[in-house]
This record gives structure tokens, C-alpha cells and sequence, in this order.
């Protein structure tokens, strides 16, 4: 797991290129990271709609220390509240995980964050290129030894 943030390895972190300043509590002394949200109070809104008045504060960056602090709403929560409920065994806790974790560039499917074992799993990076992407394709082992049974 990351040391950094738990859901994200090292490696796969990316600093954000947008702003040097953190959204949630101005900070400009410690890395900013991505992240499309809004500004609560520690699991305030869990599993809940956003407030309509504070949809006109979405937020785009924040340091290591809000995003632990549980300074953070997702702007797309919603889009991930089912998937927590149906695979994850604690859905607050891994809620919690999530609000802690910084937007992940380029992840096209959106918040279905990958599961197993009922938590969240740690994403360890994207390719650099498009050919990688391809070769990856090409080379990767999706299975260790294969599914059981497809039914």
C-alpha cells in the first residue's frame, strides 16, 4: 500500500499541475493533489446528497492534510455509494478511504473503484504512453491462475 495515501501506490502520485495552493485550507507549503470535491466537516454527508449550497464551492486541489483529516467530499459520491454497499464488507470505512485519496488522472471508468475481498484496492499506476498502454495489453497476466468458474 502507499505510504502516502493508502489507496494509491508511491509511484502512481502525481502532484497537482493545476495549483499550488491548497483549496481546503490555502496551505502552500506541502504537495497539492487533485481532487474534485467539497469542503465538509470529518464524515460529515456520509452517504448522503450534496447540499445544494454547497454545490457552487466545488473544490479542485488539496494537501496531504486535508485529504486525512476527512476534509472532503467527492463530487461524484453518489456514482460510487452502490458499488461500497454492494462489495465492500465496512462501506463508511472504505467511503472514508476514498475521501482520503486524491483523483486518479485518466480513470475511465469513473469512481468504480476495483474491489476484492471487500475493500478497495490500491492503484498502482497508469502507462506513460500509448504504447505502452498497448504493450501491457499484449504482455500482462491477468490471472494469476485463472478463474474458478465463470458462472
Amino acid at each position: 500500500m502507499g505510504k502516502v495515501f493508502e489507496l494509491i501506490a508511491d509511484g502512481a502520485l502525481k502532484e497537482s499541475t493545476y495549483s499550488d495552493e491548497c483549496a481546503f485550507c490555502g496551505a502552500k507549503d506541502r504537495p497539492i493533489y487533485n481532487v474534485t470535491g467539497f469542503a465538509i466537516e470529518s464524515e460529515q454527508f456520509m452517504f448522503q446528497d450534496i447540499p445544494e449550497e454547497l454545490e457552487e464551492f466545488e473544490l479542485d486541489g488539496a494537501c496531504t492534510k486535508c485529504f486525512k483529516d476527512g476534509k472532503i467530499k467527492l463530487f461524484s459520491e453518489e456514482d460510487l455509494e452502490p458499488i461500497l454497499e454492494m462489495y465492500c464488507d465496512d462501506p463508511y470505512e472504505q467511503l472514508k478511504k476514498i475521501r482520503g485519496t486524491p483523483t486518479i488522472p485518466l480513470f475511465m471508468q469513473g469512481m468504480d473503484w476495483v474491489s476484492c475481498c471487500g475493500v478497495l484496492c490500491e492503484f498502482m499506476g497508469s502507462p506513460d504512453s500509448y504504447r505502452e498502454s498497448i504493450a501491457l495489453v499484449e504482455t500482462h497476466k491477468f490471472w494469476d491462475k485463472g478463474p474458478k468458474d465463470w458462472n
